[in-house]
């Protein structure tokens, strides 16, 4: 984990933890690490998410993860550290993964397709307005606070707001939003 590409994720905040994890598992899966901090920084958030949505993070990877004797300098020789057995899941880990995909399959869509026409009909004029000025609202939050045409994509590092796109953040030295030196910024990606 000391490389230059760690090193800017954990700059942005990730625990290293949880990084150390993600990559395990890219070595595991893929048998390759993560080439770029983009790379990485979308297997983070992807698995952030994941995370999120299950509702809970499991404490057994975690235990494992703090097991693990030497941090490599190279994600590559990162291989030499594992046990075989952590490399190759069990039959029986994937198994249960197949069994919970396909019971998942059968009941999302269509069950969230109907709730959303449902809810959609009982919405009166007064709450679509409402819900009309959110959107906008949320939209205006997500735009460039200097061109006001894009997108806001770049995190400005020490302060970490997210607030201009990719073409208006070369030109500044500061941020838009609290007048901070920025020392650093990283181009987001929208999940």
């Amino acid at each position: 984990m000391g490389s230059e590409i760690v090193a800017n994720v954990v700059e942005m905040g990730f625990d290293p933890k949880f990084i150390k994890k993600v990559i395990r598992r890219q070595i595991r899966d893929h048998s390759t690490c993560f080439a770029t901090t983009d790379a990485l920084l979308d297997a983070l958030v992807t698995e952030e998410n994941d995370l999120i949505d299950l509702g809970s993070s499991s404490s057994s990877d975690d235990d494992e993860e703090a097991e693990i004797p030497v941090e490599p300098e190279d994600f590559y020789e990162a291989r030499e550290h594992f046990d075989e057995d952590e490399l190759h899941p069990s039959e029986q880990e994937s198994q249960g993964a197949e069994a919970n995909r396909s019971s998942d399959e059968h009941s999302t869509p269509e069950a969230q397709v109907a709730d959303e026409n449902h809810r959609a009909a009982e919405l009166s004029p007064e709450e679509e307005r409402r819900v009309q000025s959110e959107l906008r609202r949320l939209r205006d939050e997500k735009r460039c606070k200097v061109c006001l045409d894009r997108d806001a994509e770049m995190v400005f590092i020490p302060c970490g707001h997210l607030s201009t796109c990719l073409i208006c953040t070369q030109s500044l030295r500061q941020c838009p939003v609290c007048r901070m030196k920025i020392n650093r910024s990283y181009r987001t990606f929208p999940s």
